[in-house]
């Protein structure tokens, strides 16, 4: 593997996806565009030299730049799950320091390209469906933007004035997750924190539905119990049951049918 190769592929670091196959976003980050059939290639002064990631989605977002590729070491026919046959890299736009269109003056081009400091080499995004000039008009204005720079400032501001965050699913601020660079640490944990609280809820959901259902059970056993005993007593007291009495047992009558109709409502809601 020629060193070049190596250079560009260690500026994109993994980075995780959701179940949908969607990439995770840091706090403080927003997606901007994306745009499907992108290609990631090794370039010198315009010309490519390599195809380094095969094409797939490029995502846009204040900070950085995500391409979701296929795993191409993997079978992915009897795959199902967008995290196994997928993977996402970022490139952090803080270290990218222009970018441009790869068409010269008389000739058009389907790529952009990507210059860094201290770095011989380029890097190139080949749009094979179209949207390379909204993207590219989109990137500046990021780079311009350096919203990078005021993240890490917000965080510094804290770090300096003792404040931490006591939100269950925001972990205390540290200086080893100062800037960006640490917002992937502390994103892994909202995670975590979130897989955790989201068991916990579904067991409590259960356990109410359980109770719930006992709750039924026992109703309708009272009810059954009431609507006989209001049977017997009719055939008891027969036709010689005065109009008091017939006003006793129509009301008992009514709160048993009262009963069960409610009972019968709670059931079709679980």
């Amino acid at each position: 593997i020629h060193e070049p190769v190596v250079s560009c592929m260690n500026l994109l670091t993994p980075t995780p996806l959701s179940t949908a196959g969607r990439p995770i976003l840091y706090d403080e980050e927003v997606e901007i565009k994306n745009e499907d059939s992108v290609s990631v290639l090794l370039q010198e002064n315009k010309k490519v030299v390599k195809e380094l990631l095969s094409p797939g989605i490029a995502v846009l977002t204040n900070i950085r730049l995500i391409m979701i590729v296929p795993k191409e070491s993997q079978d992915t026919k009897c795959q199902s799950d967008s995290q196994k046959r997928f993977m996402a890299l970022a490139l952090d736009l803080k270290i990218v320091i222009d970018v441009e269109d790869c068409a010269k003056s008389f000739s058009t081009s389907t790529r952009i390209r990507l210059t860094f400091s201290n770095n011989n080499f380029e890097l190139g995004l080949k749009f094979s469906s179209g949207g390379k000039e909204e993207f590219l008009t989109l990137m500046t204005k990021m780079l311009q933007k350096k919203s990078w720079e005021s993240i890490d400032r917000n965080e510094h501001i804290r770090l300096s004035k003792g404040l931490s965050v006591t939100s269950p699913l925001s972990p205390q601020f540290s200086v080893s997750n100062a800037g960006v660079g640490g917002l992937i640490r502390r994103q892994e944990k909202n995670i975590e924190t979130l897989d955790s609280v989201a068991k916990s809820a579904l067991s409590d959901l259960n356990n109410l539905m359980q109770q719930a259902k006992e709750v039924i059970a026992i109703v309708k056993r009272y009810a059954s119990r009431g609507s006989n005993e209001d049977g017997d007593d009719e055939m008891n007291e027969g036709r010689s049951v005065t109009s008091g009495g017939k006003s006793s047992s129509n009301q008992d009558h009514f709160e048993t049918s009262t009963q069960a109709a409610e009972t019968n409502e709670m059931e079709s809601i679980l």
